[in-house]
């Protein structure tokens, strides 16, 4: 093991530009993200994800490092069998939405040799949706929505390949997380303005942890 990440820095260091001359570049990165959800959690159910990513890197002639990324992007639907509800059971159909950009704005540590390592501030607006469909007549239909605004700092280690290409390994800590959760139970009984309800919520450090490999061209 120790051979191999011995050789894979050998051949940054052979292939490898000065990461100065990335001043008023532009990094096109695709790659992979793996989302670590309240993994350490006693009370809440944890999660592990991988999803592809696309973004660009701006590194200006100052050497401010602006970064925009399409973080999420999916939809797909889950079929439940035998929910209880009270004195019901019954079928649903749930819809899940989400969709989540990110910006991170950061200074590098060091501007030479072929690795850039550089800290970030991050913005991530996030969009949630499940909408419930049940088969039960007597249980209407249900969509919870979240807004949610998340503020992390990410740690970057950006290797430089050739003069074309990077390769930039990241990791993410949530400080903050402001959210709007709202749901709306579509009773005909009720009026339309009634039907719906949200309440606003702030948390400090969730339990939602990232880590980030893309590849990246060099513009």
């Amino acid at each position: 093991m120790r051979i191999r990440i011995a050789a894979f820095l050998m051949l940054i260091t052979i292939y490898g530009v000065q990461a100065q001359n990335l001043a008023g570049k532009k990094i096109y990165e695709v790659g992979a993200t793996a989302f670590f959800l309240n993994m350490g959690s006693t009370t809440l159910e944890s999660d592990f994800n991988i999803r592809p990513n696309l973004g660009v890197t701006f590194i200006t002639k100052k050497s401010f490092i602006h970064g925009i990324s399409v973080r999420e992007i999916w939809l797909k639907e889950k079929y439940f069998e035998g929910v209880s509800s009270g004195r019901y059971v019954y079928d649903t159909k749930i819809k899940e939405t989400n969709i989540s950009i990110k910006y991170e704005f950061g200074i590098p540590l060091t501007n030479n040799g072929n690795i850039l390592p550089y800290f970030t501030i991050g913005l991530i607006p996030e969009y949630t949706s499940y909408f419930s469909r049940p088969t039960n007549e007597s249980t209407y239909d249900r969509h919870l929505r979240f807004y949610n605004l998340y503020t992390e700092i990410n740690a970057h280690c950006l290797f430089i390949l050739k003069q074309k290409y990077s390769l930039n390994l990241s990791g993410s800590i949530k400080i903050n997380r402001f959210y709007r959760e709202s749901i709306r139970i579509y009773n005909p009984n009720i009026r339309k303005n009634q039907q719906e309800r949200g309440d606003n919520h702030n948390q400090w450090f969730p339990e939602v942890f990232e880590v980030k490999l893309s590849l990246g061209i060099i513009h």
